[in-house]
């Protein structure tokens, strides 16, 4: 599955930069009313750097959750290794 692009605001790009993991609905521009819920998004700044990976909610305060951060698309390896890191603790 390809995530869709979606360039953040100023404000939205920062929270993804400090490692929070959630992007809040008021921090979105308009351009997100085209997401449905369960939507994979390539989260890129106004330099179109991408800043990391989500999934798009479309209720609820929490709009994106940031799945990970940086230019690496999450895959299977990624989801193994975080699951296996989470079973550990």
């Amino acid at each position: 599955m390809n995530p869709r692009r979606y360039q953040l605001k100023k404000e939205a790009a920062g929270v993804v930069m400090r490692d929070h993991p959630w992007i809040f609905r008021d921090t979105l521009s308009s351009a997100a009313s085209v997401f449905h819920d369960g939507d994979w998004l390539r989260l890129v700044d106004g330099h179109n750097k991408v800043l990391g990976y989500g999934m798009f909610e479309t209720d609820g305060a929490i709009a994106i959750r940031i799945l990970r951060r940086g230019a690496a698309k999450p895959d299977a390896t990624w989801a193994k290794q975080m699951l296996a890191t989470a079973l550990a603790k």
